[in-house]
């Protein structure tokens, strides 16, 4: 198979695979009228996707050092699909919620890293960014696609037969992965010596880990976004009769979140022409001011709120590709597949809090009844994702190899003066 149609099926199989990603989150309002939980809780059935995906995510990875990455994908879009079906069946409150989001985001843990894996052990150099790109950019389009899905769904049958069309979906990507990606070579795979989740040697790359961190604070925005930007903008178009207009705030933040897809495609390319490292710091920084804005501007005319929605979706994106391409640009080679379990790890931990946090805010500050509690837990996004340009100013600079060469060549010995 050529490596453009390896690429495409398998951001294919990702994006059917990432149709059950945001489902709770756009279905938050239901949830919390159906089961009278409060935001904390909400934010902790959205939480718990990722304190699954935290757990598993280092062992899963870490052994792709070691065997073939897609007998991992296959077994864990299997339990996706089953941790979607039970949702469907048996779900009927908090604490059983909690259980099968869980053992989704354990799915997911074996499925979006290990897919990624494939492809860079596959390719390289600038096609090697470019897959790593697409496969990122093809998780933002799952996740619009997630919202809409949910939405008419739920419209039509209810929000159990979202959850089973989650299973349905996820069945298609193992088809999909199972169909298009050849088994690994028969050759040993090389992987560095010692114990294979000892990570003590990915956290002393220090480039690396200026990517880890990035990304960690990517995902504490971007995922505490994801989580309640439906109920952010169900609040601002209720602020007063009619001002929503025509389209439900599940349609908008479809529409929205499509534009996430090209912006994770060009904002890695923009880093690649202009520094990666400086398009990142920029790049998050100005996400950070759009966070505010949108908080604090929920009373403003409901398509001003929608505007700044769309941007703020852009800005959160743009730096995915850029931060994942980076930690597997500065990974040592052996060493790939422990230095995207850290990314993935501590990047989804952050997930994990992104929406607790904000749920959170929301309480201690009104129970989001007015704009300043929202723009209080926006603020928390924007602290959260300013830690990215702060680490990548102090530890994401390019070793000087010029100078490190020319410290360790043999110096010519100077001509004796006669």
């Amino acid at each position: 198979m050529s490596d453009l149609r390896l690429v495409a099926a398998l951001c294919l199989a990702l994006v059917c695979a990432t149709l059950s990603y945001t489902t709770y989150s756009a279905l938050v309002p239901t949830f919390i009228a159906e089961w009278r939980i409060n935001n904390t809780e909400s934010g902790l059935i959205s939480g718990a996707f990722f304190a699954g995906y935290v757990a598993a995510v280092p062992v899963l990875v870490s052994l792709t050092d070691r065997i073939d990455p897609r007998r991992i994908l296959l077994a864990s879009l299997a339990l996706s699909a089953l941790a979607s079906a039970a949702f469907a069946l048996v779900v009927d409150g908090f604490w059983s919620a909690v259980a099968f989001r869980l053992l989704g985001g354990v799915g997911l843990a074996g499925s979006y890293m290990p897919g990624m894996k494939a492809l860079s052990d596959r390719l390289h150099g600038k096609a090697q960014a470019r897959a790593v790109t697409f496969y990122a950019a093809s998780f933002y389009l799952g996740v619009a696609l997630s919202v809409l899905s949910a939405a008419w769904s739920t419209q039509a049958l209810g929000w159990r037969a979202a959850f089973a069309a989650n299973a349905a979906e996820t069945l298609v990507a193992l088809a999909i992965v199972f169909a298009t990606l050849p088994k690994a070579a028969s050759r040993p795979r090389r992987a560095a010596p010692g114990h294979p989740f000892d990570f003590r040697p990915v956290i002393r790359n220090r480039r690396a880990m200026a990517y880890v961190v990035g990304y960690a604070a990517h995902n504490w925005e971007v995922i505490g976004f994801h989580a309640w930007v439906v109920a952010f903008l169900t609040f601002s178009a209720g602020l007063e009769p009619g001002r929503g207009g025509p389209w439900s705030p599940e349609e908008i933040v479809t529409l929205v979140l499509f534009a996430s897809v090209p912006a994770a495609i060009f904002g890695n390319e923009i880093a690649q022409r202009f520094g990666r490292r400086r398009t990142l710091i920029a790049l998050m920084t100005a996400s950070a001011g759009l966070a505010l804005a949108l908080g604090f501007g929920a009373a403003l005319p409901f398509s001003a709120v929608v505007a700044l929605t769309g941007l703020y979706a852009v800005s959160t994106a743009a730096d995915s590709g850029g931060l994942s391409a980076g930690t597997v640009a500065a990974a040592e080679p052996d060493r790939m597949g422990a230095t995207m379990a850290m990314h993935s790890t501590l990047g989804f931990l952050a997930g994990m809090l992104g929406p607790v946090a904000f749920g959170w805010l929301l309480d201690a500050t009104g129970g989001g009844a007015t704009v300043a509690s929202w723009g209080t837990a926006f603020a928390g996004l924007a602290l959260g994702v300013m830690v990215g340009p702060l680490t990548l100013a102090l530890l994401g600079r390019d070793k000087p190899a010029t100078a490190g060469a020319a410290a360790m060549a043999p110096r010519a010995p100077r001509a004796s003066k006669k």
